[in-house]
C-alpha cells in the first residue's frame, strides 16, 4: 500500500476534538512498519489557529498542502456557516478534479457543498443543521441518518463523534 498524503484543513476557532480525530486515526496506521498516511495540517494563513477550547495549534503549512494530497479533510465548519474563501473553494475543486478524495466531517460538508462538490450526491452532516443545509443546497440529497456517506471521491460524516467512524472507514477502504 502506498503512503497516502492527507491535507487536514485547520480553521480558526475549531474544537480540539474536530481537529484531533483525524490526527489520532491516521497517525497510527502502519503497513510493514511504514506509516500508511502522511498527515499535513494546513490553514489558509499557514499560521497558528485558535481552538475553541482557548489554546492555539501551530500550523506551518498553507493551503498549498492541498495540491499534493490524495485525501483532503475539512474537519468542521463554524456553526454560523460563514462563506468559505474563494481560495479554499478553488483548492477543493482542483483537488477533486485531480482525483483526491474530499472529506467533510460534521459541518465540514458545508464547505464541500459551497464548492459544488455535493450537487446531485447524497451527503450527511450534523442533524441539527439538516433543514438549513437542505434549504441552502437543494441539489444535495441530505440524509442525516447514517454516520457517514461515501460517494466515491466524496465522503461526509454526521455529527462530531461520527467523524471517528468516518475516518476509520477511510483507513479500511484505503487498505482494500
Amino acid at each position: 500500500m502506498k503512503q497516502h498524503q492527507i491535507a487536514l484543513i485547520a480553521l480558526d476557532n475549531i474544537s480540539a476534538f474536530h481537529l484531533s480525530v483525524p490526527c489520532l486515526v491516521f497517525q497510527d496506521v502502519f503497513v510493514d512498519q511504514t506509516p500508511a498516511f502522511h498527515l499535513t495540517i494546513c490553514s489558509e494563513n499557514a499560521s497558528a489557529v485558535s481552538l475553541s477550547t482557548g489554546f492555539q495549534a501551530s500550523v506551518t503549512y498553507g493551503l498549498e498542502a492541498v495540491d499534493n494530497a490524495d485525501i483532503v479533510i475539512v474537519p468542521s465548519w463554524p456553526n454560523t456557516l460563514p462563506e468559505p474563501s474563494e481560495l479554499l473553494l478553488t483548492k477543493l475543486r482542483a483537488a477533486h478534479q485531480k482525483g483526491a478524495t474530499i472529506v467533510g466531517l460534521c459541518l465540514g460538508a458545508y464547505a464541500l457543498a459551497k464548492a459544488g462538490l455535493l450537487d446531485g450526491k447524497r451527503a450527511t452532516t450534523h442533524w441539527g443543521f439538516q433543514d438549513a443545509f437542505q434549504a441552502e443546497f437543494p441539489n444535495v440529497i441530505v440524509d442525516c441518518d447514517p454516520l457517514f456517506i461515501d460517494e466515491h471521491q466524496i465522503i461526509t460524516s454526521a455529527g462530531t463523534a461520527a467523524s471517528l467512524d468516518c475516518c476509520l472507514h477511510i483507513v479500511r477502504s484505503m487498505r482494500e
